[in-house]
């Protein structure tokens, strides 16, 4: 997370598309988002499963929280590949 974004939530972070969203690396938040439960405008909660090709994923994956509330993630965990990292504000 950048520095200017400490205290945003990882459901936030995923909502926002942060990281690298538009070019689909796997460095970006949500890409270690395997499923995410949403509570849509009628207060149902809505699982969307992680699918590149489905408009729904693509579109709750960076929704800016117009699809709902993200209630719940589910996530796999991968590796850290991140030795050095310097931030200045």
């Amino acid at each position: 997370m950048h520095a200017v974004n400490w205290n945003i939530t990882m459901a936030g972070a995923v909502a926002m598309g942060g990281h690298r969203s538009s070019i689909r690396e796997d460095s970006m938040v949500a890409a270690g988002v395997l499923s995410l439960d949403i509570v849509n405008g009628n207060g149902e909660i809505v699982t969307i499963e992680r699918d590149d090709d489905n408009d729904d994923w693509l579109a709750a994956s960076t929704s800016l929280g117009l699809l709902g509330v993200i209630a719940r993630m589910k996530f796999k965990v991968y590796p850290d590949f991140k030795v050095f990292a310097k931030q200045e504000m």
